[in-house]
């Protein structure tokens, strides 16, 4: 995945869209201008543990989290906690900074 250069200041979350009911979720990333759309399988079961799994093989917001890693190692913690605190409905204010 090639993306533009990156910084601190430019890789966004500027939405997310969660259907609780196919537990599919969205992220809208902007960075460099550009919008990126990535979706995801919420698995939230009681009991059970919880994670943001692939749609399909080629995991592409996997990729793109593990690209910014170079940048800012806490990226995936950053996001995780993004998108659960919208999955549990806590409030999140857009756009949020992924990279601390």
């Amino acid at each position: 995945m090639k993306l533009p250069c990156l910084n601190k200041n430019n890789v966004q979350i500027t939405r997310i869209d969660y259907d609780s009911d196919t537990k599919k979720i969205t992220f809208y990333f902007l960075h460099a201008s550009e919008e990126k759309i990535l979706s995801a399988i919420v698995n939230n079961e009681e009991g059970k543990v919880k994670f943001i799994s692939a749609i399909d093989e080629s995991d592409e917001l996997f990729n793109f989290l593990m690209s910014l890693m170079i940048i800012d190692s806490q990226v995936t913690k950053n996001f995780n906690r993004v998108a659960w605190n919208y999955i549990e409905g806590r409030e999140v204010i857009f756009p949020v900074q992924l990279i601390s």
